[in-house]
């Protein structure tokens, strides 16, 4: 077993919003890897000030069962560090990462995917 980061990166812009994605299986239940997802905000098209935000993540797992971890946010990207722990259960999960401002949350990423029981296919 690998043990590092893998980095998944995508955009998110205010004014037009995004839709979810169904991503291929890239965690395997067991594993050492940590995946670092980075979204860079934008508002028109342009960097946008996320200032004073704060930064979430999830993981919802076929069960119903969620997994929560603060992110962090810099540059205008926020970023969530989702360690081994968070994909034990092999299974179909949805990943989110949010931005949260006062009583306001935006969903900025929501994705599908599959959590394997093994190994990636190649």
């Amino acid at each position: 077993m690998d043990s590092g980061i893998i980095e998944i990166q995508d955009t998110f812009d205010f004014l037009t919003g995004s839709t979810p994605k169904i991503l291929p299986p890239f965690m395997v239940g067991g594993d050492a890897n940590a995946h670092r997802l980075s979204v860079a905000c934008l508002r028109g098209g342009q960097p946008a000030d996320i200032d004073g935000y704060a930064c979430m993540g999830m993981i919802t797992n076929h069960r119903g069962q969620n997994c929560q971890i603060d992110g962090s946010i810099a540059d205008g990207i926020a970023s969530v560090l989702f360690d081994a722990s968070f994909y034990l259960v092999p299974g179909p999960v949805t990943l989110f990462v949010k931005l949260v401002y006062e009583a306001l949350s935006t969903t900025i990423f929501e994705a599908d995917t599959t959590v394997l029981n093994g190994t990636i296919p190649e």
